[in-house]
């Protein structure tokens, strides 16, 4: 019997290859990062990660693909910090579809606030994503408005959640040039809310995307002087509006060039005795290397006397 070897050309190991690499690679769908809730509510969230496998997202987890690779994606939760295994102890969460899915079983209180994350795992890699949930109580002193007065019901108002933004105050932030800056109007109350952030008199579209001024949280990713200024965010609802300005204020880098800070004087000392010399200097560097010269004045032979000058590096100009 006689055997014939085949070769195969590369392109098409190559496809083959990226077919078998690609067919279980996590991927994350869209998601909303960001979770408003008002006390009383039900907190239900499921992992936007599936495997490239589940082009439709409907999450079917078949054992093996056709061509018997495994397509299982495992899920694993962190919440508030607590990893999966110490949060499934508390019977106030409820894992589903194979730990897509958690959900608790009873209305969130404030304490339920905090970061979320689930990691989905499968045998080409991981992805994670975190969800931030807010948590606001209307009944607590916050900026709203509302349909009546003492009115408590979500449905019945509009809230910035942030109890810091307060009535009739300007927040300032002090960015240094360079970095990035991040400010938010989260609100919560009856839907649909719509939200739009102004810089001076005009939508601030040219700092962020469409979509990022009219979002609860408009991000500049480069501070330049350009940016200094105020930012009003005007949310909305069926119940009313609320505005909050922010401002927004540029400072320099420190210099990476050492600075000397304080007033340098000249000392006079008697000969035999002992002085101390002191300097400060202020730069963006760590543990600056400050070097002490001395010089002595030379005489000038041709006047016969003692000459001015300048001291650099321990020699004497003049």
């Amino acid at each position: 019997m006689e055997f014939k070897i085949v070769s195969v050309p590369h392109y098409l190991l190559l496809v083959l290859l990226l077919k078998i690499a690609l067919a279980n690679v996590p991927v994350v769908s869209n998601h909303n990062r960001q979770i408003s809730l008002h006390v009383g509510d039900r907190l239900r969230l499921e992992c936007p990660i599936r495997g490239s496998n589940d082009p439709d997202g409907d999450n079917s987890h078949a054992s093996y693909l056709d061509d018997g690779l495994m397509s299982d994606i495992i899920y694993q939760w962190n919440i508030q910090g607590l990893p999966e295994y110490a949060v499934s102890m508390d019977a106030r969460f409820r894992f589903l579809e194979g730990g897509r899915i958690v959900e608790l079983t009873q209305p969130v209180t404030k304490s339920d606030a905090g970061i979320y994350q689930c990691s989905g795992v499968t045998g080409f890699g991981q992805k994670k994503v975190i969800f931030e949930v807010n948590i606001a109580d209307t009944s607590d002193d916050l900026l709203c408005v509302k349909a009546y007065p003492g009115a408590t019901d979500r449905n019945q108002v509009l809230c910035l959640m942030n109890p810091k933004l307060r009535p009739d105050t300007v927040m300032t932030i002090d960015a240094e040039l360079g970095s990035s800056v991040g400010m938010s109007c989260e609100a919560i109350g009856r839907e649909p809310i719509k939200y739009l952030w102004f810089m001076g008199n005009a939508v601030a579209d040219w700092i962020s995307s469409s979509q990022g001024v009219r979002g609860p949280n408009l991000h500049i990713e480069r501070v330049g002087r350009e940016h200094i200024g105020q930012y009003v965010c005007q949310v909305k609802n069926p119940i009313g509006s609320l505005n909050y300005t922010y401002r927004l204020t540029v400072k320099e880098p420190p210099s990476a060039i050492p600075k000397i800070i304080v007033k340098v004087e000249n000392q006079t000392l008697i000969a035999g005795s002992s002085g101390a010399l002191s300097c400060r200097v202020k730069c963006s560097c760590s543990e600056p290397i400050i070097q002490v010269s001395s010089c002595i004045s030379v005489l000038s032979y041709r006047s016969k006397k003692w000459g001015s000058g300048v001291c650099v590096g321990g020699e004497w100009w003049g």
